[in-house]
């Protein structure tokens, strides 16, 4: 039934099987459209196989857009006079020649390791761990590259794996790690040289007492550089420092001198003699002091001073008062004349040379050449990528066409298993680009890019054939063959010849009458830029590009107009179908009244006997 699926009921006057004989005669319309989809089919194939080639034509592209560059044949590969104390690499912009390189010093981080904790077995917490004497919460603050952060843990609810979880999330520039085999702490920065830093601003006992890092405690704390210029310590705090008082009404700090702890809270309206004054009323005479504009804290030569807590600035921020501070050391060498070099790292770069500094107190030779093995291996993998491209054309261009194996339609899809659907469309999609104008254009265009000679150029390399590639058998459609020896030897010879017959730009000029001249002919990597270039256009414009809404290439008209044609055959198959449907139901109406007249006279007859 191809129409409107009524429920209909034939055949009860004249006794036909009328839907039997209505689906028949429809089979021919349906083999009508079946050939129109099956056509349909033969063309989107067309279409996919067309713009999986561009694919390869892109790709094509790409790799002669690559060769196009200088860069591509400039590689360099560097010898090491001391492979364990300086490895090295070398870029396309490294010049040839002797380099020798002194390595003074290493760059390093900031690494504290703590004593032995001496943990309790149970470290499922802080308290379990270092025992009742840590008391119920722990608080320090570390300052790294990235910044700074304060950290505080209820000893009872984290471990001290939180809090080396803690640290490490804060992305400070700071890595921490415990490990419980030695139990041992370790704090270290995670970058090297003079930009990397690891300060303790405040520290409340944990770090020093429970974790046993060595903070280089001091007996005298001072501003780390000056808080401005002329400050008048009768001024208020909020008037001195606007933007780092902000919005803090109130600064509650935690000072530890000795064995002796005092906490103390100012205001924003405070200036710093009050503080001045109600530090050394608390902690004793001369302990804070205010000169050269900077902000001091002093112990004596047996009582450090120690920051337990500091939690809204006023002296880390404020005052820039931090109880321990280091920061990593920059490598340091000499590069032939130049001498005193520093750098943040060990990974050094300096005139297109990449080196790896290992070892210090040594001085190592380098030697910068060409990398003949990088440029042949880069002129034969492109060689090979060309190679099958051709083939790919010429497969296509040689395949059988099974004009006995058309698309399936879905009667016989459903009549038939996966392997033999799969077998039969093998059979089906073949053969459709058999002796194609287009591919056959764009292979003669490909296989010319790389056999004409190039025009322009005065040295022995004008042509693949002197640098060792060129073509054999006649019957490969133009394949390509690497003598890597004749490569070699053209590169060692003359590489700057060799770029050019890779690389050279077209340049056209006028004669005098106005017409136009080939000064110089484009590179083969040009050249085949050119062809891969023109094939993709062309591709396109035949097969459209996919992800399309609308498709404007020939195929994809094609295929819209067969699509058209489906849809109007079908409509004609249903109204089809309903005439012969009309056309059946009056034959019926018109049997069941000549049997009504039969039986009425059969009747009639009966009672005249």
């Amino acid at each position: 039934m191809y129409g409107v699926n009524n429920i209909r009921f034939g055949g009860i006057a004249s006794g036909l099987d009328t839907e039997d004989i209505v689906n028949q005669m429809m089979k021919i319309e349906k083999m009508k459209v079946d050939r129109h989809h099956q056509q349909k089919q033969v063309l989107e194939w067309k279409r996919e196989d067309y713009r999986e080639l561009n694919s390869k034509f892109l790709n094509l592209r790409n790799e002669a857009f690559d060769m196009r560059l200088q860069s591509s044949y400039m590689s360099r590969e560097v010898s090491s006079s001391n492979e364990s104390a300086l490895s090295a690499t070398a870029g396309s912009s490294a010049i040839e020649g002797n380099y020798e390189v002194e390595i003074k010093e290493l760059a390093r981080g900031v690494n504290k390791t703590s004593d032995v904790l001496q943990s309790n077995d149970d470290i499922s917490n802080l308290k379990a761990q270092f025992g009742e004497d840590i008391g119920d919460e722990v608080s320090f603050t570390l300052k790294g590259q990235s910044g700074e952060q304060a950290f505080t843990f209820n000893t009872e609810e984290v471990s001290i794996h939180n809090v080396v979880r803690e640290i490490n999330n804060a992305n400070l520039g700071i890595r921490a790690n415990y490990d419980a085999n030695i139990d041992r702490f370790f704090l270290m920065t995670t970058d090297t040289g003079t930009n990397s830093e690891l300060s303790v601003l405040t520290d409340d006992g944990f770090l020093s007492d429970q974790l046993k890092l060595n903070l280089d405690e001091s007996t005298t704390l001072q501003s780390t550089e000056s808080l401005g210029e002329s400050i008048n310590t009768d001024e208020k705090l909020k008037e001195i420092f606007p933007e780092l008082v902000g919005e803090s009404d109130v600064f509650n700090i935690s000072i530890k001198i000795g064995k002796d702890v005092e906490e103390l809270s100012f205001g924003a309206n405070d200036n710093i003699d009050t503080i001045i004054d109600e530090i050394n009323d608390k902690l004793g005479e001369d302990v804070a002091s205010f000169n050269d504009n900077k902000f001091s804290i002093n112990g004596d030569e047996e009582n450090n001073v120690s920051i337990l807590s500091d939690e809204e600035g006023l002296l880390t921020n404020i005052f820039k008062l931090q109880m321990s501070s280091e920061t990593g050391v920059n490598s340091k060498i000499n590069f032939n004349d130049m001498e005193d070099l520093e750098f943040q790292s060990n990974d050094v770069e300096i005139m297109g040379i990449n080196m790896n500094l290992q070892q210090a107190g040594e001085t190592v030779n380098l030697t910068v050449s060409n990398d003949t093995d990088a440029v042949v291996e880069k002129i034969t993998g492109f060689v090979d990528k060309y190679n099958k491209i051709i083939e790919n054309i010429s497969t296509k261009l040689g395949e059988e066409r099974h004009r006995d194996f058309p698309p399936l339609t879905d009667e016989q899809r459903r009549a038939m298993s996966e392997d033999e659907i799969e077998m039969w469309e093998e059979k089906a999609r073949s053969g459709h680009f058999r002796a194609d104008p287009l591919l056959n254009s764009i292979a003669s265009n490909l296989r010319m890019a790389t056999s004409s000679p190039v025009e322009g150029i005065e040295g022995d390399y004008q042509q693949l054939s002197a640098i060792g590639i060129s073509t054999q058998n006649w019957q490969e459609q133009g394949k390509l063959h690497v003598d890597e020896d004749k490569l070699r030897a053209a590169l060692s010879d003359d590489l700057e010849g060799v770029i050019q017959l890779f690389t050279q730009d077209r340049v056209v000029e006028e004669d005098e009458n106005g017409n136009e001249v080939v000064e110089k002919g484009p590179g083969i990597a040009r050249a085949l830029h050119e062809a891969a270039g023109n094939a993709i256009d062309s591709i396109r414009q035949r097969a459209g590009i996919d992800g399309l809404s609308h498709d404007p290439s020939f195929l994809g008209q094609q295929i819209s107009r067969e699509e058209q044609r489906i849809a109007d055959m079908k409509q004609r198959m249903i109204r089809t179908e309903e005439r012969l449907w009309s056309q059946f139901s009056a034959m019926e109406r018109a049997v069941a009244e000549m049997n009504s007249q039969s039986d009425w006279l059969a009747s009639q007859l009966g009672q005249m006997g």
